[in-house]
């Protein structure tokens, strides 16, 4: 056999192969559908899986592919059932996944699944590290944020209310009304977790902590990003960068019945 038939021949199986892959994944994404792979889909699975041409690890990353899939389906809306839940422990285990795959997404899923009971008036409880809570305190959530401070960087005069230099006349000092106004930007100051509790946040960071008592909470900022707070007894807002959206919509659920005396 020449150098050009065995070329052809490997591109010929090469074309086998992605054929058994599309036949494979295809069957395997219409199993998950329900999200639940039944005995007989889990057969056909296999027997088509140990008729094809594919190697081991070939198998291993499509099946790798469809529960990634199988967890893009259930966080799709940012929130996650028990029946989701469950229907994913059932798909890792149909497709014989180590357990580490799991281990990999359970944070995400586990959110999810925090902030839909939490949005049916579930309140979870969390445990708060080096902290002391108050009598009939209870921490409801945890999150991971940044705190930041604003740090001013190129000065600007703001001209719309500025004096405008025209042909004929001439500038003179102290003739501009112009306000000097400030480009800002956050800097990272400590990072942290947030506490939040049915009484305050607890701001616990790297060398700096404080608590936020709902009482003096004045303003509320709450964004895709990140969080502030103005408090009657401090002279600078709080600012936190919170490193998922999940928790500002936490926060944000919380504050709101807090406000409405439910917690």
């Amino acid at each position: 056999m020449n150098r050009a038939e065995k070329l052809s021949q490997a591109l010929k199986r090469n074309e086998e192969k992605e054929i058994q892959k599309k036949s494979i994944r295809e069957i395997m994404l219409e199993a998950i559908k329900d999200s639940v792979i039944t005995p007989d889909e889990l057969k056909q699975i296999v027997e088509i899986c140990n008729n094809s041409n594919l190697t081991p690890d070939e198998i291993y990353f499509l099946r790798l592919e469809i529960f990634q899939a199988a967890v893009d389906i259930a966080i799709e809306d940012k929130r996650v059932t028990e029946e989701e839940e469950t229907a994913l422990y059932h798909i890792h285990s149909a497709l014989q996944l180590p357990e580490d795959i799991f281990d990999e997404v359970e944070l995400r899923v586990t959110k999810y699944r925090n902030l839909y009971e939490l949005e049916r008036g579930n309140l979870l409880y969390f445990s708060v590290e080096n902290h002391t809570l108050n009598m009939r305190e209870n921490c409801h959530w945890v999150a991971d944020v940044t705190l930041m401070k604003e740090k001013t960087l190129n000065p600007a005069l703001d001209y719309s209310d500025a004096m405008t230099i025209k042909k004929g006349l001439k500038y003179r000092v102290g003739s501009s009304k112009g306000n000097l106004m400030t480009e800002t930007d956050f800097v990272p100051v400590s990072t942290g977790l947030l506490y939040v509790t049915n009484q305050r946040m607890i701001f616990s960071g790297e060398g700096k902590s404080f608590d936020i008592p709902y009482n003096k909470l004045v303003d509320i900022g709450l964004y895709s990003d990140g969080m502030k707070f103005s408090v009657s007894n401090v002279k600078k807002p709080y600012i936190f960068k919170s490193l998922e959206e999940e928790d500002t919509e936490a926060v944000g659920i919380l504050l709101s019945n807090v406000a409405n005396g439910l917690l």
